[in-house]
């Protein structure tokens, strides 16, 4: 199995802390747990099944179809604007890594408290690096 989670992890990340500064952003591969911290984006590799139509002749797996999702969440005045603002900076570091952005929904929670985006991005990735493979 081709496994680049990790790598996505530091590369979103990266971004994030080069944008916003480190620890003003909560990253986690775990769901909005009871006691966030906000913001809080949630990543995670939502789908990863091979590529048939590059198998070799021995069956080993060359390419992937990936597909990972990603929620912004965040409270208080101005919940709305820093939302899309960090996804946005997530969107387009996905883009520039050659994937597609499949879905962007937009929801609240808690009566309106916490507003969340939503966004899944796919690419077909190689064994060797995370630049998609077309």
């Amino acid at each position: 199995m081709i496994d680049i989670e990790n790598i996505i992890f530091t590369v979103i990340n990266d971004a994030i802390k080069e944008k916003y500064g480190a620890g003003t952003v909560t990253l986690s591969s775990e769901d909005l747990p009871v006691k966030a911290t906000f913001p809080y984006v949630y990543i995670t590799e939502a789908d990863n099944y091979t590529k048939y139509e590059t198998l070799d002749s021995s069956m080993r797996e060359n390419h992937a179809n990936v597909m990972y999702e990603v929620k912004v969440y965040t409270h208080n005045d101005g919940k709305r604007e820093l939302a899309k603002a960090i996804f946005r900076l997530i969107s387009d570091t996905f883009l520039r890594k050659g994937f597609l952005r499949k879905t962007t929904l937009k929801s609240t929670y808690n009566d309106g408290a916490i507003f969340c985006v939503l966004g899944r991005f796919e690419a077909v990735v190689s064994e060797k690096n995370i630049t998609t493979w077309r």
